[in-house]
């Protein structure tokens, strides 16, 4: 049982009413399940020498019953007649509210699971550097997309929608650190209190390191071709995306990945006609979050120097360096 909402009524009565809606809608169950997440983990961390330590913890986290949306009014089954001869006609609400389009629905019906390995180094600081060094790796698979506003490819098999879940980026690595470099007093060299300590002393290097592996992608074809109204049509995978030995024949500058064929297009292809179909195809066997996207790499790194003028006051020289 679901309650729902139409459009906005014409207070002059020319337009949709609540005994005649029409346009799109929205709707949700009565009954809903709560949602409920467990998490859990699992830390072991060792020191090393007095100054640093090592940290390995596995962390998962389990979603049930989250917020999935999905079109409840979209035709069953690929037709070359689903909005012919009236325009909702293969919608199965048609019988009932005619001019009803897509009804939006939300329910908690979806599930994922993260499990993640987190490797943590901090080298606190002492002798002139301190680092602290992460690596997460981790995978996500469920129903719930970020996308929302897309939808399924087919609201009658929510099985096949379960897949790698964007954000999944499966290797993660960041690393920050502070070094101040042994020159002029007191350090290991041009220990001179002359004057070339000006200009050999005060150095001191800052860096953040963050590095991303490809992130999940779902392959998708441009427009619907199973005419069901679907809101991310897939196509079907015939070959290894990653194999680029045919890639030329298909708009790709050479047979090799490149920053402009980051895949191969020949390994997917538009699904076969639906049975006794003319123009309505099949829905796409490729699978949610199969492609992976290019690797991220973002560098801020700064070098400077400081000047000690008289007590209480310094002038720093600084320079900046962004790699993205």
């Amino acid at each position: 049982m679901h309650r729902g909402s139409c459009s906005r009524r014409d207070s002059r009565g020319s337009g949709p009413t609540l005994t005649n809606p029409s346009g799109y809608a929205s709707a949700a169950p009565f009954n809903d399940p709560t949602t409920s997440i467990q998490e859990w983990n699992l830390n072991v961390e060792q020191q090393i020498g007095k100054d640093a330590a090592l940290q390995i913890a596995y962390v998962g986290t389990h979603g049930v019953h989250e917020s999935y949306i999905y079109n409840l009014n979209q035709p069953m089954q690929p037709l070359d007649s689903n909005f012919g001869p009236a325009p909702n006609y293969g919608r199965p609400y048609f019988g009932t509210v005619p001019n009803i389009a897509a009804i939006r629905t939300n329910s908690n019906i979806a599930n994922q699971h993260t499990h993640q390995l987190q490797v943590k180094f901090e080298k606190r600081f002492s002798s002139g550097w301190s680092v602290l060094n992460s690596y997460t790796w981790q995978h996500t698979i469920g129903q719930t997309p970020l996308n929302e506003a897309a939808g399924p490819q087919n609201d009658y098999n929510l099985r096949a929608e379960r897949g790698n879940q964007d954000p999944d980026f499966r290797s993660q690595f960041s690393s920050a650190w502070s070094y101040i470099l042994p020159f002029g007093p007191g350090q290991r060299f041009l220990k001179s209190s002359g004057p070339i300590r000006y200009i050999a002393s005060g150095w001191r290097s800052q860096g953040i390191l963050s590095m991303f592996s490809g992130e999940a992608t779902t392959p998708e074809l441009s427009y619907d071709r199973t005419n069901t109204g679907s809101g991310a049509p897939r196509p079907d995978l015939t070959g290894n995306p990653l194999d680029f030995s045919s890639a030329t024949s298909w708009g790709c500058p050479a047979n090799k990945q490149n920053i402009t064929c980051w895949y191969n297009p020949a390994a997917y292809a538009v699904p076969a006609l639906a049975p006794g179909q003319t123009f309505a195809t099949e829905f796409g066997d490729a699978g949610v979050g199969t492609l992976r996207g290019p690797a991220l790499y973002n560098l801020d790194s700064s070098l400077f120097k400081s000047f000690d003028l008289r007590e209480g006051s310094n002038l720093e020289l600084r320079g900046e360096v962004f790699i993205s």
